[in-house]
């Protein structure tokens, strides 16, 4: 188990077991975060008033290292970006938002990569019908189905 401590600098990962510092996660102006369900992976979101655009600001760190899994951009508001990253209870996926109406999945162990994207779209409309509409599809949150209990480990 870890403790994430949040100062202006960055994150102290403290080691539960002994109580000690195991890790210092140097990112600036970090605003959010939050744990993988398997607590192996901490998301951090920055925003930096010493990088006025976001590069890589949304952090997915890998626990046992201390280095970033994977780094996304984050331009909304900094508040919200960790959470705009979800994990499967097993951490086989995940899954980020990556725009109003986009969703990108994982596979865990290759988060540089896209394994494929969902896309929110309007209904088709009926045959001969000239399409006048605006598409302002989105999504408005995802979250992965836990596992019955008999299918956990």
């Amino acid at each position: 188990k870890f403790l994430a401590i949040v100062e202006p600098a960055g994150v102290h990962l403290i080691d539960m077991s002994t109580s000690k510092e195991r890790y210092f996660l140097a990112e600036p102006g970090v605003a959010s975060l939050e744990w993988s369900p398997l607590e192996t992976h901490l998301i951090t979101c920055a925003k930096d008033p010493a990088t006025p655009v976001p590069s890589g600001n949304l952090v997915a760190w890998d626990v046992e290292t201390g280095e970033p899994a994977a780094r996304f951009d984050w331009l909304n508001v900094a508040k919200d970006g960790a959470g705009s990253i979800a994990f499967d209870e097993e951490q086989k996926f995940m899954a980020r938002q990556v725009a109003k109406n986009a969703i990108d999945i994982y596979d865990v162990s290759q988060l540089d990569s896209v394994k494929f994207q969902i896309v929110s779209k309007l209904p088709p409309l009926p045959k001969n019908q000239a399409d006048q509409r605006i598409d302002n599809s989105k999504f408005d949150g995802f979250i992965f189905c836990p596992l019955p209990p008999e299918n956990r480990n």
